[in-house]
């Protein structure tokens, strides 16, 4: 794995892989200190972020390695210069790219054209590093995935995305439940489906809520992400009615819940707060930088073999 763009190309293995190491730098992190000594890790982030910048900022640093965190307002790019000769430019002064877009055509042309590893925070299309985060971290809580149902309640975008690839890889039942003309993209569905067919899971799409039944598992997500701000009142109309509340949480029949969001959560819109002790938050952030700082061992080990 020498990028991580989506989780469309990672097996399964790959993914354990990652979790063991998160495991080992999480319990033992001076035998870590130096899995980046001398690597300049940058940090190009063209939406704001809280717990991505300083997960992967923090834990660079925490691995030996020196992160410099940059905008677009920064360069030349916002003078009209092209992806092309940004990325040539920066693979000669940086030796990994993390970058949090707008487009996902932007992390696969800084991909494409640079000649080091890109890692995507997050883009319109995918954000690979919450559907990881989440899988670690319900791992983590429940042992294994053998037998738990996922769920997943809001707009079939990025997030849905990537945890409907990580449940297809590793054979999860997922259930999407998103409002009429909200549903994920049709590519990716199909995508899942093959998927499924090896691993033995099963992606329900619908947008009945009733179908939430056996969840074990619940993630959400904010209803107008970056960029979407003009469809801001369109959106609470079609999305009332799909907060994630105790009475939804009830029809799970599960009494163990565990409930995820990516940050930064609106209490009223897609989540309430008679919830909040189902919800995992804590843990989510911590792991977080675990998760990021085994990725990045991980490619610089595979560059190292």
């Amino acid at each position: 794995m020498k990028h991580l763009l989506t989780l469309k190309d990672v097996k399964r293995e790959e993914i354990l892989k990652i979790f063991e190491i998160a495991d080992n730098i999480k319990k033992y992190p001076e035998k870590f200190s130096d899995s980046l000594k001398g690597k300049v890790i940058g940090l190009y982030f063209q939406k704001v972020s809280t717990r991505s910048r300083f997960a992967f900022e923090s834990g660079i640093y925490r691995l030996g390695g020196n992160p410099i965190f940059f905008k677009t307002s920064e360069l030349q790019l916002s003078r009209g210069e092209s992806i092309y000769h940004t990325a040539k430019a920066l693979s000669h002064y940086l030796d990994a790219l993390v970058i949090r877009a707008l487009s996902h055509q932007d992390v696969e042309d800084f991909a494409n054209f640079g000649s080091i590893p890109v890692i995507n925070s997050m883009s319109a299309m995918f954000i690979p590093i919450v559907a990881l985060n989440i899988g670690y971290t319900v791992k983590q809580l429940k042992g294994n995935f053998k037998g738990l149902n996922f769920a997943y309640v809001g707009d079939g975008y990025n997030t849905c995305h990537s945890l409907m690839i990580f449940c297809s890889i590793f054979g999860i039942k997922l259930t999407v439940i998103t409002p009429k003309d909200y549903e994920p993209n049709p590519e990716v569905v199909e995508h899942c489906e093959t998927l499924n067919k090896d691993s033995g899971g099963n992606l329900t799409l619908t947008n009945n809520l009733d179908e939430i039944k056996g969840a074990d598992v619940i993630v959400t997500d904010v209803w107008v992400s970056i960029g979407m701000e003009e469809e801001k009142e369109k959106r609470y109309r079609d999305f009332k009615g799909y907060t994630v509340n105790a009475k939804l949480v009830e029809k799970t029949g599960k009494e163990d819940v565990l409930i995820f969001h990516p940050m930064p959560l609106r209490i009223g819109e897609e989540i309430c707060s008679d919830v909040k002790d189902k919800l995992v938050i804590n843990e989510y952030s911590k792991n977080l930088m675990y998760v990021s700082q085994a990725i990045l061992a991980n490619i610089f080990s595979k560059e190292e073999e």
